[in-house]
């Protein structure tokens, strides 16, 4: 187990190294100068070029492949900087050696925390964990792009798939087994995740002028916050175990799993995964209990303590690394335009890959990367230009418009293919329920709370008496200067309304009544957005280029998605707004995360300036702050414990060490299957809808199969169009006694595997194994299990 994770650490160390002259020419506004987001980008850079020469057939997707892009990315970066920018690098390093190495302490705590969480916790069992091991096994048995789906035989992938490909790609430069890198990737992201924002959030503190404590105060805070802090639902699991609260108050709560007759051990829950009910808050209930308005409000910490190696999670880093490369782009003093492009290549190809790649690693973070990137680049041109908006326009479109022309260029396999099957029409609809605002405050209180500390210091900085009064009157000030505060207002009015009349045409629970219920959370979330936006818009009129600048635009995007996802959805295969919410509250999460550290030293900086009642309101603010957080901590530390203890594997990465005592004779048969299988061959097996056994014999070794779960293959493709025939031709292979039909079907799908365990003995009733030894040979069997080769 130790030789798998130092082997994993070396890797990543070494795209580290090979990374960090790009990171360096591409960064360099950063104070680190982007020595934190080598990883990411490093790794984006490495999988991009081998998923290329994959792709038009140059070369393989291999681990030597792999490791011959990486030293040659390695040798012309070092050679470009030693060569021309030696004295430059070594002063940065003098200078910034300390940065360096905290950011890198940071990297390991958070991978060394999260491996050895997932080395007590490996199970790939349960939830979607099948379905992400299926992908990464798709990247690493695959040796061309676009990767084979392993679960729809003769058919590639259709899902974002790129981020398997950069773990599936490590699995391979290790030597790795996907089951084992699994689990070894979810440390990464996080160690990746956990030093981009520190980095990020500490930069934004020195860029303002801020101390090396207080940078790295600010970092460490925001690093909580994005892999530690938890929604409040932790509070009312306590709560109901303390016996604090009957019945009328659970009820009225209203959250699916939360009720007054929790049970624990006295300071913990201990019911089978009572921590789950913290991502499925937001719901309304018919009468009889049925689910109407069913969403999803994972966040980070979750995602890690359920363990499915998703988009959304893998993503994390890649955002983060957008976010940073949004403010390398506005600090930098060379005015925007095609000069600038020209004069920036690293940092160019480093936003075209980040561009093109944002939607390929999860489709959701386009609408983040591009909205941020365009706003900056807008905000830099703006200030360039004489305040002149036309102008800014004009200067800032066409040089943008090329970046994303050429990312979608360069990805456009994935944008002009695998993607297509999964966009809707009409694109959005309006939601047939709201949140709540005991919901919306259970789900974003603690980071509301923390991050409303920027805000706070920005309305307050500079008032010398410091009364609630006076900072009112200064809010009003900024509001009657200008009609710039009108147009976050006018959008967030123009939303509602278009809400408001799509709702009474097209939902069917319409009801006058919806109209006034929504307002008080619409009202809330659009203040808050208008409050952020319009400071953002005053400042940038001004000429603000500051870290508080950056800041407010992301916080902007965030508090705007969360205000969007109570009027509209987007219309995708679950017809609901349940993904919808699902991704935007996710991404502003990882948002209001860097805002959240960025806050605190505001505070920081402001609150000594305060005196009377100010500085005792924003004492007070300051206490409720650090115990919402210490409430939220509650439930990663409860929650770890309880998950960590509901399995008895052994301790170990290896994802499938669980059947070991569950079902050996499965884990025999599937590591037979890796073995002596190979690319070119086709297995049959039981078939069935999502999160079910089946699909495990394929998914798990990396060979493909005729079907695997249905539901998620419709899900991906838009529909069942070129394979609905399929699940009824498996159950005919397995249940028809006319051998002439079971050939027929084996020769139409290319099967070269017939897998007969107790999963197709239950489902297949009519089974009658004899026909394939007729048909083929028996090549493996142990007790449970049988193969028979039918290629003959």
């Amino acid at each position: 187990m130790m030789y798998d994770l130092a082997i994993w650490l070396a890797v990543a160390y070494a795209i580290w190294l090979a990374a960090i002259p790009f990171a360096w020419l591409a960064l360099g506004n950063l104070h680190d100068r982007g020595s934190a987001f080598a990883r990411p980008l490093g790794l984006l850079a490495i999988g991009s070029a081998v998923w290329l020469v994959s792709l038009i057939g140059i070369a393989p997707s291999i681990g030597a492949i792999w490791w011959s892009i990486l030293v040659a990315i390695a040798l012309v970066g070092w050679t470009y900087v030693v060569g021309t920018s030696r004295e430059e690098f070594s002063a940065f390093l003098r200078q910034r050696w300390r940065d360096v190495l905290v950011a890198e302490l940071v990297f390991l705590a958070a991978f060394a925390a999260f491996a050895a969480f997932k080395a007590n916790d490996p199970d790939i069992a349960g939830t979607e964990k099948p379905m992400d091991l299926t992908m990464l096994n798709a990247m690493v048995s695959d040796q061309y792009a676009p990767p084979a789906d392993l679960w729809l035989s003769g058919f590639d992938v259709a899902y974002y798939y790129f981020g398997y490909w950069l773990f599936g790609g490590i699995s391979q430069m290790s030597g790795i087994a996907p089951a084992i890198a699994y689990n070894l990737s979810l440390a990464l992201i996080a160690g990746m995740a956990a030093t981009c924002i520190y980095s990020l959030v500490a930069g934004f503190i020195r860029k303002d002028g801020g101390s090396t404590v207080r940078a790295m105060l600010g970092g460490f805070v925001s690093v909580a916050l994005l892999l530690v802090v938890s929604n409040l639902n932790g509070l009312w699991e306590l709560l109901a175990l303390l016996g604090v609260g009957g019945n009328a108050f659970f009820d009225w709560l209203a959250i699916d799993g939360v009720d007054a007759s929790s049970s624990g051990d006295g300071w913990r829950p201990t019911g089978f995964w009572w921590w789950w009910a913290s991502s499925r808050v937001i719901n309304t209930f018919g009468p009889y209990g049925e689910h109407l308005d069913f969403t999803i409000q994972e966040f980070p910490f979750f995602s890690f303590l359920l363990g499915d190696l998703h988009p959304h999670v893998m993503s994390i880093p890649f955002v983060l690394l957008a976010l940073a490369m949004s403010a390398n782009l506005l600090w930098s003093r060379v005015g925007w335009g095609w000069r600038w492009l020209s004069g920036h290549r690293a940092a160019v190809l480093g936003i075209v890959l980040m561009i093109g790649a944002a939607g390929f690693i999860n489709a959701w973070d386009v609408i983040v990367v591009l909205p941020v990137m365009a706003a900056t680049v807008l905000m830099k041109s703006y200030r360039e230009n004489g305040y002149r908006l036309a102008a800014a326009i004009r200067i800032a479109t066409l040089p943008l418009a090329a970046l994303v022309g050429l990312a979608a260029i360069l990805y456009s396999n994935f944008y002009f293919g695998t993607l297509e099957s999964q966009v809707g029409f009409p694109p959005v609809a309006p939601t047939r329920y709201g949140t709540r605002l005991i919901h919306l405050a259970t789900v974003w209180l603690p980071l509301f709370a923390v991050s409303s500390v920027f805000v706070y210091g920005y309305v307050a900085q500079g008032m010398r008496r410091g009364r609630l009064a006076t900072v009112l009157a200064r809010v009003s000030q900024l509001s009657s200067a200008s009609l710039i505060w009108l147009l976050p207002l006018s959008a967030c009015v123009f939303i509602y309304v278009a809400w408001a009349v799509t709702h009474v045409t097209f939902n069917d629970n319409f009801r006058w009544l919806h109209l006034a219920e929504r307002l008080p959370v619409s009202v809330l979330t659009g203040a808050l957005f208008t409050v952020v936006a319009g400071t953002l818009l005053v400042r940038a009129r001004r000429g603000s280029s500051d870290a508080a600048q950056m800041s407010l635009l992301i916080a902007a995007v965030a508090m705007f998605y969360i205000f969007f996802a109570e009027h509209f959805y987007a219309l995708d295969f679950f017809a609901t707004r349940m993904n919808t919410v699902f991704k935007l509250y996710y991404q502003a999460w990882i948002i209001l995360s860097v805002v959240g550290g960025y806050g605190v030293y505001h505070w920081l900086r402001v609150h000594p300036r305060l005196v009377g009642k100010a500085q005792i309101w924003s004492s007070a603010g300051a206490v409720l702050v650090v115990l919402l957080m210490a409430v939220s901590c509650y439930y990663a530390v409860a929650a770890s414990l309880s998950k960590t203890s509901e399995t008895s594997t052994r301790v170990t990465f290896d994802g499938l060490a669980f059947m070991e005592s569950r079902s050996p004779d499965r884990l025999d048969a599937i590591n037979w299957i890796s073995s002596n299988l190979g690319s070119d061959s086709v297995l049959v097996e039981s078939v069935g809808g999502g999160y079910s056994e089946y699909g495990r014999y394929s998914g798990f070794s990396g060979v493909r199969g005729v079907l695997g779960w249905t539901g998620h293959e419709r899900q991906w493709r838009g529909g069942d169009v070129g394979w609905s025939e399929r699940e009824g031709d498996v159950r005919r292979i397995y249940e028809s006694s006319d051998t002439a039909v079971v050939r027929t079907l084996i020769a139409q799908y290319g099967v070269t595997h017939v897998v007969v365990s107790d999963l197709e003995r239950e489902k297949y009733t009519e089974i009658d194994a004899t026909k394939f030894a007729l048909i083929g040979s028996l090549a493996y069997s142990n007790a449970s299990v049988e193969i028979y080769d039918v290629r003959r």
